[in-house]
Order: C-alpha cells, then structure tokens, then sequence
C-alpha cells in the first residue's frame, strides 16, 4: 500500500468512529427526553403546594363519620405503585350529602332515586406539592392527574375510588428539591 491509501484508510476509519460516537450522544439525549429527565432538571424549582378536590360516590356513612378522611392522613395512589399524593386537607374542604342513583323507565326517562339512609355522597381535597403543566398536575415526580380522572387512592384506614374534581395551585415552594 502506498502512503496515499493508508492515510485515506485512517481517515475514513476516524470518520466512521465519530459517526459511533454522535449515534451514542444522540441515544442518550433520547433517553433523557424520553424518561421526563429534562422536564424534572427543568422544573425541579417549580414545585407548587395545590388543592386537588375530589368526589366520592355512594360510601357508607360510617367510612365518611368514622375518621377515615381525617386531616393530615397521608393519601396513596394504589393504582400508581402506592406513591404518596399527599395529605387530606382540612374538615372545612370535606362535606357529604345523601347518596342518589338514577332509575330508568322503561321509555328511557330518568329519575333520580334517593338510596339506602346509610349511604352518602362525599367531597373532599387532598393537599400535595408537584408540578403544574399543561398536561395536569405532576405529584411526587412520577405520576400526572388531572380533573376528570378516577384513582383509586388508599390510606391507612380505607381503599375508595375518588373523581378529581379539580386542581386549584394554593402556593409556590421555591428551590424545594424534586424527591
């Protein structure tokens, strides 16, 4: 081989290793945006205190009276790997009213029925700090919801199903880290 081909040879090798390497940079930069990495450094001084309202349909009575939804008990998400939400807000946020259920005739008309005396209908909120975007409320750094979704939520005294009602950003926690 003269001098000529090895230098295009070493060359063409440098090139195809530079190729190499910008493939891995931009795989990594993929990974980044795909896991929410970036939105997490970006955002990891945005951390807001929000009021997340919710309802419950058709509880028993004695699960509203009975202390479960008592302030400052932490609430999890069950369906979410049991991460923690937040905490249930004071009593003045909760209240219930008698449970209805809605009874068809047979040409389709509805009519709302009262259910049995020891069944309510409840509101409520849950105070948590996290992320507000476009998209909903990002809590715990892991996990989005937003009105209109059901979650089933957990604590250490009851397992229900809520409807986030909505979302309401109560104040801003400035330079909290992200957990």
């Amino acid at each position: 081989m003269t001098g000529d081909k090895r230098k295009a040879r070493k060359l063409a090798l440098n090139i195809l290793d530079w190729l190499i390497i910008v493939a891995l940079l931009l795989a990594g930069v993929g990974i980044w945006f795909r896991y929410g990495l970036a939105e997490k450094w970006e955002n990891k001084t945005n951390t807001v205190t929000a009021c997340i309202s919710f309802s419950i349909s058709n509880i028993k009575e004695t699960s509203f009276t009975g202390g479960y939804f008592a302030e400052g008990n932490a609430v999890f998400n069950a369906d979410a790997g049991n991460n923690l939400i937040g905490y249930f807000a004071e009593e003045e946020k909760f209240g219930y009213v008698p449970a209805v259920y809605y009874q068809y005739t047979k040409t389709g008309v509805g009519v709302i029925k009262q259910s049995a005396s020891d069944r309510i209908d409840v509101v409520g909120a849950i105070m948590a700090e996290g992320i507000m975007t476009e998209n909903g409320f990002f809590y715990g750094g892991t996990t989005y919801i937003a009105p209109g979704q059901t979650v089933l939520i957990n604590t250490k005294d009851i397992k229900v199903s809520i409807l986030i009602t909505d979302i309401e950003i109560v104040e801003s926690v400035e330079n909290q880290p992200l957990q």
